[in-house]
């Protein structure tokens, strides 16, 4: 098991505290039918008027990891050596901030940072890895011998579980309208005077999820991954040998994803309206509809594959001279 403590956060500290919450009625997907209620951060200006954003770098949050691990070796023996090994785990933290430079706004609500506890970026519960060294030897003499010994396979196997995938909101919350807030309607205004700080799901700036579901709830596809190498040694006199070898790099040349599509939901939002007496208004309004394109949903489409780890099929050759 391990443990980090202190690590950092970013947080916007010049943002009002959310006094009531907003609704978004969910029209299809998955989750049709249900509302999506989030707090609504808005007004008529920040705290501090002579800033925008007052990024709080953070020393706040908590990550844990818990492993299993088991392994089975065998030596060289009879021409078979292997070692097999299987980890599960799981990992955990309360919004863990993997970047370089500072975010102006990491959590999804400011004034509860600890809401961001769940499912790590770095969860991998599943991890299977194996290689092997086989040198077959086959009791036969002369040309049969020649061609059946002398060969060495090697493969290694990998069997990962899929990387966590966090599913977020695509646009921002409107302002509110009359009846939800009226000091936002100062006078005789006729469009609101409060202004939505950072944008996004609840206008916050913060992280866009999908609170429906808990942090990284959903996952990539998992990585199956097979290298093998093949060699042959031929015995030109007793110190001097020649090795003919073939490597092959994802054998079966499976498409392994490294990346999606996150988007799982768009806002399509109705800005409130008011005459100028306060008396015919409208409040604001919105709804969520899957993210697409071209009328197919984009959540989960591959948008990375193999990168620098894993790559389509190659093959390379190779002949070494011993002496």
């Amino acid at each position: 098991m391990s443990f980090g403590r202190n690590l950092p956060t970013f947080i916007d500290t010049n943002l009002r505290f959310p006094t009531q919450n907003f609704n978004y009625s969910i029209l299809d997907g998955p989750f049709a039918g249900q509302t999506l209620t989030v707090p609504w951060f808005y007004g008529l200006s920040r705290p501090n008027t002579n800033f925008g954003a007052m990024t709080e770098i953070r020393s706040s949050v908590g990550s844990s990891y818990y492993g299993f691990v088991a392994q089975v070796s065998r030596r060289l023996t009879k021409g078979l050596q292997f070692d097999v090994n299987y980890t599960h785990s799981q990992s955990r933290d309360d919004g863990q901030a993997s970047q370089t430079f500072t975010a102006t706004n990491s959590p999804y609500n400011a004034f509860a940072p600890f809401a961001e506890h769940g499912i790590s970026s770095f969860d991998f519960p599943n991890k299977f890895i194996a290689n092997a060294v086989y040198r077959p030897h086959f009791n036969v003499e002369g040309t049969a011998s020649k061609l059946l010994n002398g060969w060495q396979l090697s493969p290694i196997l990998q069997i990962i579980s899929g990387a966590p995938l966090n599913a977020v909101v695509s646009g921002s919350i409107p302002s509110p309208g009359f009846s939800q807030d009226p000091t936002c309607w100062p006078g005789t205004v006729m469009s609101s005077a409060c202004t939505i700080p950072g944008g996004g799901v609840n206008g916050s700036g913060g992280a866009a999820r999908f609170d429906l579901v808990g942090r990284n709830s959903f996952r990539l596809p998992k990585i199956v991954n097979l290298d093998m190498r093949v060699s042959r040694r031929f015995t030109i006199k007793e110190n001097m040998h020649v090795e003919v070898l073939a490597e092959a790099f994802n054998v079966f040349n499976r498409t392994e994803v490294t990346g999606q599509n996150n988007s799982i939901y768009s806002v399509t939002s109705t800005s409130p309206t008011c005459n100028a007496a306060h008396t015919i208004c409208t409040p604001a309004s919105a709804s969520l509809s899957i993210t697409r394109t071209a009328g197919l949903s984009t959540f989960q489409t591959t948008n990375a594959a193999g990168g620098t780890l894993y790559r389509e099929r190659q093959i390379q050759l190779a002949a070494r001279f011993e002496f």
